[in-house]
């Protein structure tokens, strides 16, 4: 559990960070998109990754599997909003 709080703070840490130091300046942001490169980084370096690996049981595993195929049974609609917002 102690790991795992860990990670999660090491990750929020290199995604806040970039993002502190653009508010902290008062320079114009010319580095747009530097919170998502990190976060990228982070997700391609497989550094943060939890050795848990969730396995589902058989029956949930086929309740999963039907629930997404029945999924593709219904038509897209083709709008949501038929008139006003809120109907």
């Amino acid at each position: 559990m102690n790991r795992t709080i860990c990670c999660l703070l090491i990750t929020l840490l290199g995604v806040l960070s970039p993002q502190l130091r653009a508010e902290n300046s008062s320079a114009p942001d010319d580095k747009f998109g530097d919170t998502t490169r990190s976060w990228l980084a982070i997700q391609r370096s497989n550094t943060q990754a939890t050795p848990y690996n969730d396995k589902l049981s058989p029956r949930a595993l086929k309740a999963a599997q039907e629930r997404m195929e029945d999924s593709f049974k219904q038509k897209i609609p083709q709008k949501f909003i038929k008139e006003k917002f809120g109907e």
